[in-house]
């Protein structure tokens, strides 16, 4: 299976918030809306096409107030389509059927009106759309003039683009009109099924979308917005979806099913960004308007080796990509620093560990250590780590019990290391089979604490027993020469980075781990690029695959970024960089992909039931000793030092004997957690409160600005019922 024919199952980027409307004529019910828009007092405004009137709601769906009928007087509509909010307030609509524009205060009360029939300047044939330039002047989409004008709010004609055609800059009938932040118009051309965009002077710049119903086709395509992340979300109406493609026009991923109970988009009209980053969807076929809000997008380090032909020149990159995914390179660290880097990796403290190979394979290697200072935001030395048969170090991995091993390319070993008080100690090695490659390359940890381990052509896996002393070896022959590997945190599939053929392309192999723990072939990643050499493999803290790879002169090295799906992936961006080599990313970072809404349960769970609504009960049973179980949430501050860190925790509680409940912050500068709040759980009834902290907040907030708080239930467990909602554990801050 190829990437290129990617399905996903659902949508990473928005999810189902609330809706509002429903059929109907009376006040705060729709017929066909067509349009919808948000203005900066943060009330919706609605096109209520089919009941021929303007109507008013708040953020959260309540009516406010109406205006408009059916007709030809000033104030009146036929067919209104949409509708943009001026700085001042004032209510722009384009009135379609009655071919003109039509404008009104914040109260709905008319103001005054231009247009008409006709091709001329400020003339219309059936208007579709208008938005907002930076100069307050309208942009609006003359669908049968197959044209674009911008006009004043006065009615004065500015200037006009677009004729009727299928070539670049042309248009079959123009429909949504949005201006970016840039400056830069996007029309949607209907009849063409695609979508143009052109700069702030009307000079084309790219399109995309064809007609179709697969992924990347549109089919008579109605409005398009470009949210906070750069993506153009397009209105695809009669696919009866949302078509999602990012800055560049490459598709990204559709959106029909809103799951929450509630049912698919039907006829997706308008589309529309309000202040909070919120997708607002006008489903003409289902009389509503949908609310969706973004998937939470997490901030994190990407570290980078650059192994350049076995030399000294190599160094270490580290770039910030921040959650709208924008790439910074905050920090360079230059091979005189190393010798000549492999590959990195992040510990759970978000210590910089550094593999070297060593300046032409000489013996013995180090690992190199970086702490992060927030002073000069910047990481500085830590030391390094040497012995134990470390020789032209390629890979590194931490075990889930916390263990540094290390894959030593010369002398068939991995090299293991145990930490105290943050000293690293010898602690043996693992010798690999080699039938065919006397050198070991890659490793990484599967979810289950199992050891994976490539050799060029073989995969080798190990397993431990509770002393994590290796108990079974297994061996694995996989086509290629093999790299390094990773397991993506959401789905559990082994990704595998590999090089082909001198002349072909580096790719990545994906395989499912099924329940026999058998390996299942799902695809294979193609990086698009000849005489390329994937390295390295990554996942940062939204699951998004990192590749590192290098080339051989003359070609593109770089970082290719991909976001994964259950079945598939498609490309984000590629980064320019030196050399490609072992890629890390803090992670989870601010974000965790957890049980249910970023909740993490542990301690020994007899029983555990999720129900259909996503809450999830966990029961004990008679025979259960003392233990503990523990909730923890994740989320990013809006600022180092925040004044309050409010906690708030909602579930419920059966227990004999009565237990203990403790409410933490996780101490960054101190490594631990601290606890805020603790008491007992009530032998019955819910649990709803509110814990507020203020005390030197700066602790509690990470180098990432992440902050972590937990709920813990400890003590004798036995006959406990407790049930955790959605909303179980919330993190706010002022």
């Amino acid at each position: 299976m190829m990437a290129a024919v990617c399905q996903p199952s659902f949508s990473q980027l928005y999810q189902y918030k609330f809706e509002f409307g429903g059929f109907g004529h009376a006040p705060g019910q729709l017929f066909g809306p067509t349009f919808v828009t948000a203005g900066n007092d943060g009330n919706f405004y609605v096109s209520d096409t089919g009941n021929h009137r303007i109507q008013v709601f708040d953020n959260s769906g309540n009516f406010l107030f109406g205006f408009g009928s059916n007709g030809s007087a000033n104030g009146q509509f036929k067919s209104p389509n949409g509708i943009a909010v001026m700085d001042d307030g004032t209510i722009v609509v384009v009135d379609r059927g009655n071919d003109r524009i039509q404008l009104f205060d914040q109260q709905g009360n008319f103001l005054h009106v231009f247009g008409g029939s006709g091709g001329g300047p400020s003339q219309f044939g059936a208007p579709v759309d208008v938005d907002k330039n930076a100069l307050g002047q309208l942009v609006i989409g003359d669908q049968a003039n197959h044209r674009v004008q911008i006009i004043e709010t006065s009615g004065q004609f500015v200037s006009q683009f677009g004729q009727q055609g299928t070539g670049n800059g042309q248009f079959q009938f123009t429909h949504g009109v949005s201006i970016q932040a840039n400056g830069n118009m996007t029309v949607t051309d209907y009849y063409n099924h695609r979508v143009q965009v052109f700069d702030s002077n009307a000079d084309f710049l790219m399109t995309f979308g064809t007609m179709g119903t697969g992924n990347g086709k549109l089919m008579y395509p109605i409005d398009n917005v470009v949210d906070a992340f750069g993506n153009f979300i397009v209105g695809d109406r009669d696919n009866a979806r949302l078509s999602i493609f990012d800055s560049k026009g490459r598709f990204l991923e559709t959106l029909q099913d809103l799951g929450a109970g509630s049912a698919p988009l039907a006829s997706p009209h308008c589309v529309a960004i309000d202040s909070d980053g919120n997708l607002l969807v006008a489903d003409a076929g289902r009389n509503r308007i949908v609310v969706l809000e973004p998937v939470q997008r997490c901030e994190n380090l990407v570290a980078n080796a650059m192994p350049i032909n076995y030399s000294c020149d190599g160094g270490v990159e580290i770039f910030r990509v921040d959650s709208n995914n924008n790439w910074n390179l905050i920090q360079s660290i230059p091979g005189t620093s190393l010798n000549d880097p492999a590959s990195v990796i992040f510990a759970p403290d978000e210590e910089l560990f550094v593999a070297n190979r060593h300046c032409n394979m000489q013996l013995p290697s180090t690992i190199s250590r970086f702490v992060y200072d927030p002073s000069s935001d910047a990481f500085v030395s830590n030391g390094t780590i040497s012995g134990n048969s470390l020789e032209s170090v390629h890979d590194l991995a931490f075990s889930p019990w916390g263990e540094l091993f290390a894959t030593n390319w010369t002398n068939g070993t991995i090299s293991r290391f145990t930490f105290q008080n943050g000293v690293a100690i010898a602690n043996g090695t693992i010798n690999v089979p080699q039938p065919s490659s006397p050198h070991n390359l890659g490793l990484t940890f599967s979810p289950d604490g199992e050891l994976y381990s490539t050799t060029y052509t073989e995969l080798h896996r190990f397993t431990f027993d509770s002393n994590y002393d290796v108990t079974n070896h297994e061996m694995f022959d996989l086509p290629g020469i093999l790299h390094f590997p990773g397991f993506d945190p959401v789905f559990g599939d082994l990704f595998i980075a590999r090089n082909n053929s001198p002349g072909g392309e580096g790719s990545v192999l994906r395989y499912e781990i099924d329940p026999g723990n058998n390996l299942v072939f799902k695809e294979s990643i193609r990086l698009g690029v000849e005489d390329a050499v994937s390295i390295g493999i990554a996942f940062d803290c939204n699951n998004n695959l990192i590749v590192g790879a290098q080339s051989i002169p003359g070609n593109q090295p770089g970082i290719y970024q991909y976001r994964v799906y259950e079945d598939c992936v498609t490309q984000l961006r590629r980064v320019d960089t030196a050399a490609g080599g072992g890629v890390a990313a803090t992670s989870p970072g601010c974000f965790a992909f957890d049980l249910i809404d970023g909740v993490v349960v542990s301690g020994s769970l007899d029983d555990l039931a999720i129900s259909d609504n996503n809450d999830f009960v966990i029961r004990r049973s008679p025979t259960s000793i003392d233990s503990r179980i523990e909730f923890e949430q994740t989320v990013a501050s809006p600022s180092p030092d925040p004044s309050l860190i409010r906690i708030q925790y909602e579930g419920s509680v059966f227990a004999r004997p009565a237990i203990v409940q403790r409410i933490s912050l996780f101490d960054f500068q101190a490594g631990a957690w601290v606890t805020v709040d603790e008491r007992f759980a009530s032998r019955f009834g819910d649990r709803q409160f509110t814990v507020e902290y203020s005390l030197m907040t700066e602790r509690f907030v990470s180098s990432l600005g992440c902050v972590r708080a937990r709920v813990e239930f400890e003590g004798p467990l036995n006959r406990t019922q407790i049930t955790a909602h959605n909303d179980l554990l919330n993190i706010s801050f002022e």
